[in-house]
């Protein structure tokens, strides 16, 4: 799988609303790409077992060091955390990712220049 443009990554204890949060996921980046990391004690759906964009990694640690243990396979440039029981509001995350790579063109091109 090649890098995708931004990492979501979760610390899990509700697998009843993992898929729920998957599927808000494509209508929130838009046209970018993702990987979903979650770190739980619980396996994950079996709706959502051969979805290629997801990590799964099982640990039995308190939430916050789940967090940082799937923050620390992320992959993309970019990455954000979400709750096991949240969704994405469509386009939003598209809106950040464009703006933070505008961003970071633009200051590509002023680095260039000589004055």
């Amino acid at each position: 799988m090649s890098k995708s443009n931004i990492s979501i990554f979760l610390s899990g204890i509700r697998p009843q609303n993992w898929k729920r949060l998957y599927d808000s996921i494509q209508p929130a980046i838009d046209n970018y790409s993702f990987e979903l990391v979650i770190s739980s004690p619980y396996q994950l759906p079996n709706e959502l077992k051969n979805k290629l964009e997801i990590k799964w990694i099982e640990t039995w640690r308190a939430p916050t060091p789940g967090y940082q243990l799937a923050a620390l396979q992320c992959e993309s440039d970019l990455m954000t955390f979400v709750a096991d029981d949240g969704w994405l509001l469509p386009q939003k995350l598209g809106e950040i990712i464009k703006f933070l790579k505008d961003k970071e063109s633009e200051q590509e091109h002023w680095k260039n220049v000589v004055v």
